[in-house]
Protein backbone atom coordinates (compact mmCIF):
# COMPACT_ATOMS: atom_id res chain seq x y z
CA UNK A 1 0.00 0.00 0.00
CA UNK A 2 1.56 3.31 -1.09
CA UNK A 3 1.57 6.56 0.86
CA UNK A 4 -1.48 7.98 -0.92
CA UNK A 5 -3.52 4.88 -0.11
CA UNK A 6 -2.51 4.93 3.55
CA UNK A 7 -3.56 8.58 3.69
CA UNK A 8 -7.00 8.21 2.12
CA UNK A 9 -7.86 4.92 3.82
CA UNK A 10 -6.56 6.01 7.23
CA UNK A 11 -10.03 6.79 8.69
CA UNK A 12 -10.43 2.99 8.74
CA UNK A 13 -6.94 1.52 8.49
CA UNK A 14 -5.50 3.74 11.24
CA UNK A 15 -7.46 1.55 13.64
CA UNK A 16 -5.29 -1.50 12.92
CA UNK A 17 -2.62 -0.96 10.22
CA UNK A 18 0.92 -0.03 11.41
CA UNK A 19 1.96 1.18 7.94
CA UNK A 20 -0.36 4.17 8.33
CA UNK A 21 1.77 5.32 11.23
CA UNK A 22 5.07 4.43 9.54
CA UNK A 23 4.14 6.76 6.67
CA UNK A 24 3.04 9.46 9.12
CA UNK A 25 6.31 9.19 11.06
CA UNK A 26 8.29 9.63 7.85
CA UNK A 27 6.38 12.81 6.99
CA UNK A 28 6.31 16.33 8.33
CA UNK A 29 3.50 18.05 10.16
CA UNK A 30 1.77 19.08 6.93
CA UNK A 31 0.60 15.50 6.34
CA UNK A 32 -1.05 15.56 9.75
CA UNK A 33 -2.74 18.90 9.07
CA UNK A 34 -4.09 17.77 5.69
CA UNK A 35 -5.24 14.49 7.21
CA UNK A 36 -7.05 16.35 9.99
CA UNK A 37 -8.84 18.44 7.37
CA UNK A 38 -9.69 15.28 5.41
CA UNK A 39 -11.00 13.54 8.53
CA UNK A 40 -13.09 16.58 9.50
CA UNK A 41 -14.52 16.69 5.96
CA UNK A 42 -15.51 13.01 6.15
CA UNK A 43 -17.21 13.50 9.51
CA UNK A 44 -19.04 16.54 8.13
CA UNK A 45 -20.17 14.56 5.09
CA UNK A 46 -21.45 11.67 7.22
CA UNK A 47 -23.24 14.04 9.61
CA UNK A 48 -24.85 15.92 6.71
CA UNK A 49 -26.03 12.71 5.04
CA UNK A 50 -27.46 11.39 8.30
CA UNK A 51 -29.23 14.69 8.96
CA UNK A 52 -30.61 14.77 5.43
CA UNK A 53 -31.84 11.18 5.57
CA UNK A 54 -33.26 11.17 9.11
CA UNK A 55 -34.49 14.66 9.94
CA UNK A 56 -35.12 16.43 6.64
CA UNK A 57 -37.96 14.06 5.57
CA UNK A 58 -39.75 14.83 8.84
CA UNK A 59 -39.21 18.56 8.38
CA UNK A 60 -40.45 18.29 4.77
CA UNK A 61 -43.56 16.48 5.97
CA UNK A 62 -44.25 19.18 8.55
CA UNK A 63 -43.74 21.94 5.97
CA UNK A 64 -46.14 20.21 3.56
CA UNK A 65 -48.71 19.88 6.34
CA UNK A 66 -48.39 23.58 7.19
CA UNK A 67 -48.75 24.47 3.52
CA UNK A 68 -52.15 22.78 3.34
CA UNK A 69 -53.48 23.39 6.87
CA UNK A 70 -52.26 26.86 7.83
CA UNK A 71 -55.07 29.41 7.38
CA UNK A 72 -54.37 32.59 5.45
CA UNK A 73 -53.69 35.48 7.84
CA UNK A 74 -52.72 39.12 7.70
CA UNK A 75 -50.58 40.74 10.37
CA UNK A 76 -50.81 44.49 10.93
CA UNK A 77 -49.53 46.59 13.84
CA UNK A 78 -52.92 46.00 15.51
CA UNK A 79 -52.57 42.21 15.37
CA UNK A 80 -53.78 39.27 13.28
CA UNK A 81 -56.85 38.79 11.13
CA UNK A 82 -57.96 35.57 9.45
CA UNK A 83 -59.34 35.22 5.96
CA UNK A 84 -63.09 35.89 5.73
CA UNK A 85 -63.87 32.37 4.52
CA UNK A 86 -62.21 30.66 7.50
CA UNK A 87 -64.55 29.46 10.26
CA UNK A 88 -63.60 30.37 13.81
CA UNK A 89 -62.39 28.82 16.00
CA UNK A 90 -60.11 27.06 13.51
CA UNK A 91 -57.96 24.18 14.79
CA UNK A 92 -54.94 22.75 13.01
CA UNK A 93 -54.76 19.03 13.69
CA UNK A 94 -51.66 17.04 12.76
CA UNK A 95 -52.24 13.43 11.61
CA UNK A 96 -49.64 12.15 14.10
CA UNK A 97 -49.52 14.69 16.93
CA UNK A 98 -53.20 15.61 16.95
CA UNK A 99 -54.58 19.14 17.55
CA UNK A 100 -51.72 21.62 17.84
CA UNK A 101 -52.99 25.17 17.28
CA UNK A 102 -56.36 26.89 17.55
CA UNK A 103 -57.09 30.30 15.97
CA UNK A 104 -59.95 32.48 17.24
CA UNK A 105 -59.78 36.18 16.47
CA UNK A 106 -62.98 36.85 18.44
CA UNK A 107 -61.28 36.19 21.78
CA UNK A 108 -58.94 38.42 23.71
CA UNK A 109 -58.30 36.37 26.85
CA UNK A 110 -58.14 32.57 26.87
CA UNK A 111 -58.53 30.46 29.99
CA UNK A 112 -56.77 27.16 30.51
CA UNK A 113 -60.09 25.30 30.36
CA UNK A 114 -60.75 26.78 26.91
CA UNK A 115 -57.43 25.49 25.56
CA UNK A 116 -58.16 21.88 26.47
CA UNK A 117 -55.25 19.72 25.30
CA UNK A 118 -54.17 22.16 22.60
CA UNK A 119 -50.68 23.59 23.31
CA UNK A 120 -51.09 26.86 21.35
CA UNK A 121 -54.05 29.24 21.12
CA UNK A 122 -53.84 32.30 18.84
CA UNK A 123 -56.08 35.35 19.10
CA UNK A 124 -55.92 38.60 17.17
CA UNK A 125 -53.57 40.20 19.69
CA UNK A 126 -51.95 37.40 21.69
CA UNK A 127 -50.52 33.90 21.57
CA UNK A 128 -51.19 31.64 24.55
CA UNK A 129 -48.67 28.85 25.13
CA UNK A 130 -49.25 25.95 27.49
CA UNK A 131 -46.08 25.46 29.56
CA UNK A 132 -47.53 22.84 31.92
CA UNK A 133 -50.51 22.17 34.18
CA UNK A 134 -51.86 25.54 35.26
CA UNK A 135 -49.07 27.39 33.41
CA UNK A 136 -50.15 29.49 30.43
CA UNK A 137 -47.72 32.00 28.92
CA UNK A 138 -49.09 35.03 27.05
CA UNK A 139 -47.18 36.79 24.28
CA UNK A 140 -48.32 40.03 22.72
CA UNK A 141 -48.11 39.83 18.92
CA UNK A 142 -49.05 43.43 18.18
CA UNK A 143 -46.49 46.01 17.19
CA UNK A 144 -46.45 47.30 20.76
CA UNK A 145 -45.73 43.82 22.10
CA UNK A 146 -42.90 43.15 19.64
CA UNK A 147 -41.24 46.49 20.35
CA UNK A 148 -41.59 46.10 24.12
CA UNK A 149 -39.68 42.80 23.91
CA UNK A 150 -36.69 44.50 22.25
CA UNK A 151 -34.07 46.79 23.80
CA UNK A 152 -34.54 50.44 22.87
CA UNK A 153 -31.34 50.55 20.81
CA UNK A 154 -32.36 47.48 18.76
CA UNK A 155 -35.90 48.47 17.82
CA UNK A 156 -36.59 48.61 14.12
CA UNK A 157 -39.73 49.70 12.27
CA UNK A 158 -42.04 46.80 11.48
CA UNK A 159 -43.86 46.39 8.15
CA UNK A 160 -47.39 47.76 8.01
CA UNK A 161 -48.83 44.55 6.55
CA UNK A 162 -47.58 40.95 6.34
CA UNK A 163 -49.46 38.23 4.49
CA UNK A 164 -49.06 34.78 6.05
CA UNK A 165 -50.16 31.69 4.13
CA UNK A 166 -49.16 28.06 3.88
CA UNK A 167 -47.41 28.77 0.58
CA UNK A 168 -45.40 31.60 2.14
CA UNK A 169 -44.33 29.39 5.04
CA UNK A 170 -43.34 26.60 2.63
CA UNK A 171 -41.24 29.01 0.56
CA UNK A 172 -39.51 30.33 3.70
CA UNK A 173 -38.77 26.75 4.72
CA UNK A 174 -37.27 25.95 1.31
CA UNK A 175 -35.05 29.04 1.48
CA UNK A 176 -33.90 28.22 5.01
CA UNK A 177 -33.18 24.62 4.05
CA UNK A 178 -31.15 25.74 1.05
CA UNK A 179 -29.10 28.15 3.16
CA UNK A 180 -28.70 25.51 5.86
CA UNK A 181 -27.14 22.98 3.51
CA UNK A 182 -24.76 25.57 2.09
CA UNK A 183 -23.67 27.31 5.29
CA UNK A 184 -24.01 24.93 8.25
CA UNK A 185 -21.82 22.10 6.89
CA UNK A 186 -19.05 24.59 6.08
CA UNK A 187 -19.22 26.13 9.57
CA UNK A 188 -19.33 22.66 11.13
CA UNK A 189 -16.29 21.62 9.08
CA UNK A 190 -14.34 24.70 10.12
CA UNK A 191 -15.17 24.29 13.83
CA UNK A 192 -14.42 20.56 13.80
CA UNK A 193 -11.14 21.08 11.95
CA UNK A 194 -10.00 23.68 14.49
CA UNK A 195 -11.09 21.46 17.38
CA UNK A 196 -9.20 18.45 16.03
CA UNK A 197 -6.09 20.56 15.43
CA UNK A 198 -6.19 21.82 19.01
CA UNK A 199 -6.67 18.26 20.25
CA UNK A 200 -3.70 17.14 18.16
CA UNK A 201 -1.58 19.94 19.58
CA UNK A 202 -2.53 18.87 23.10
CA UNK A 203 -1.82 15.18 22.54
CA UNK A 204 1.41 16.00 20.73
CA UNK A 205 2.72 17.15 24.12
CA UNK A 206 2.20 13.58 25.30
CA UNK A 207 3.91 12.53 22.08
CA UNK A 208 6.97 14.54 23.06
CA UNK A 209 7.19 12.52 26.27
CA UNK A 210 6.75 9.24 24.40
CA UNK A 211 9.44 10.34 21.98
CA UNK A 212 11.95 10.41 24.84
CA UNK A 213 11.50 6.64 25.23
CA UNK A 214 12.09 5.89 21.54
CA UNK A 215 15.26 4.45 20.15
CA UNK A 216 14.72 6.37 16.92
CA UNK A 217 13.87 9.94 17.93
CA UNK A 218 11.45 11.96 15.82
CA UNK A 219 11.28 15.65 15.01
CA UNK A 220 8.20 17.51 16.25
CA UNK A 221 6.64 17.61 12.76
CA UNK A 222 6.58 13.82 12.63
CA UNK A 223 5.29 13.65 16.20
CA UNK A 224 2.43 15.98 15.32
CA UNK A 225 1.64 13.96 12.19
CA UNK A 226 1.56 10.73 14.22
CA UNK A 227 -0.74 12.39 16.73
CA UNK A 228 -3.20 13.49 14.04
CA UNK A 229 -3.51 9.95 12.72
CA UNK A 230 -3.71 8.48 16.23
CA UNK A 231 -6.79 10.63 16.96
CA UNK A 232 -8.69 8.74 14.27
CA UNK A 233 -9.86 6.15 16.79
CA UNK A 234 -11.42 8.65 19.18
CA UNK A 235 -13.23 10.30 16.26
CA UNK A 236 -14.41 7.00 14.76
CA UNK A 237 -15.44 5.47 18.08
CA UNK A 238 -16.63 8.65 19.75
CA UNK A 239 -20.25 8.09 18.80
CA UNK A 240 -20.09 4.60 20.37
CA UNK A 241 -18.84 5.72 23.78
CA UNK A 242 -20.62 9.08 24.01
CA UNK A 243 -23.60 7.59 25.87
CA UNK A 244 -21.46 5.55 28.27
CA UNK A 245 -20.52 6.74 31.77
CA UNK A 246 -17.33 8.82 31.79
CA UNK A 247 -17.36 9.08 28.00
CA UNK A 248 -14.71 11.83 28.08
CA UNK A 249 -12.40 9.56 30.07
CA UNK A 250 -12.92 6.68 27.64
CA UNK A 251 -12.12 8.99 24.73
CA UNK A 252 -8.98 10.07 26.54
CA UNK A 253 -7.91 6.46 27.06
CA UNK A 254 -8.62 5.59 23.42
CA UNK A 255 -6.56 8.54 22.18
CA UNK A 256 -3.66 7.83 24.51
CA UNK A 257 -3.78 4.12 23.71
CA UNK A 258 -3.55 4.69 19.97
CA UNK A 259 -0.89 7.33 20.46
CA UNK A 260 1.22 4.82 22.40
CA UNK A 261 0.51 2.22 19.69
CA UNK A 262 1.63 4.67 16.98
CA UNK A 263 4.92 5.41 18.71
CA UNK A 264 5.54 1.75 19.52
CA UNK A 265 5.05 0.34 16.01
CA UNK A 266 7.07 3.11 14.36
CA UNK A 267 10.03 2.53 16.66
CA UNK A 268 10.62 -0.94 15.25
CA UNK A 269 12.60 0.49 12.36
CA UNK A 270 14.35 3.80 11.75
CA UNK A 271 11.94 6.62 10.97
CA UNK A 272 13.03 9.59 8.92
CA UNK A 273 11.96 13.02 10.12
Amino acid sequence: MNRKMTFFTAPITALFLPKVYHDAAQSGGSRGVFYTLYLAALVTLVATVMFASLLVPQADSLANWLQTELPSMVWTPAGLTLGQDIPQPYTMSHPVFGPLVTFDMNKDVVQESEMGNIPVFVTSRKIFLRQGPGQIEERDITQTGFQAAQPDDQRRPLPSRVMITGDVVKQIYQNVKRIFFWVVPFVFLLVLFCFLLLAALFYSLVGLLLNLMRKNKLQYGSIFSLTCFALTASVALGWVVQNLPLAWFLNLLISLGYLFFAFKVTDQEPAKS
